[in-house]
């Protein structure tokens, strides 16, 4: 069994680099390596991930077009702490109005991915990636 700070085989600071990329589509010539923590259906073609590069984790939705690809194939549990690959990711901007203020949040939307290993344990003890709210003009 790999010691908690064995963070093998995912890509290390993935998590960072993801989340400073600009907004849009971007194909990720790195294609890092990040594991799924968690996966579940939001709707029939919509799914919420939480994703980890085995020191932050972060979440992300598939793409409705990915989802749907991947159809009957996509069993939900047996994707819990598998290893993906991820090619295209898109970061959308998210007005967030609070009374008093009012803030853009981003979301992942992951585009495409391949998947590389199955695993059934978490890969190191990944806390929340920090989520800076950017104020808007």
């Amino acid at each position: 069994m790999s010691s908690p700070n064995d963070l093998s085989p995912l890509s290390p600071n993935a998590i960072d680099d993801i989340s400073s990329l600009p907004d849009g589509k971007i194909t990720l010539t790195a294609q890092p390596l990040i594991q799924i923590l968690s996966i579940r259906s939001t709707t029939a073609s919509r799914f919420r991930l939480v994703i980890s590069d085995g020191i932050h984790f972060m979440q992300a939705v598939l793409a409705e077009r990915l989802a749907e690809s991947l159809g009957a194939i996509l069993n939900v549990q047996s994707l819990k702490n598998s290893i993906a690959a991820l090619e295209v990711v898109s970061w959308f901007p998210v007005h967030n109005v609070i009374p008093g203020h009012h803030h853009v949040l981003r979301l992942l939307v992951i585009e495409e991915l391949h998947f590389v290993e199955d695993r059934t344990q978490r890969i190191g003890q990944p806390v929340s990636h920090p989520k800076p709210l950017r104020p808007s003009p």
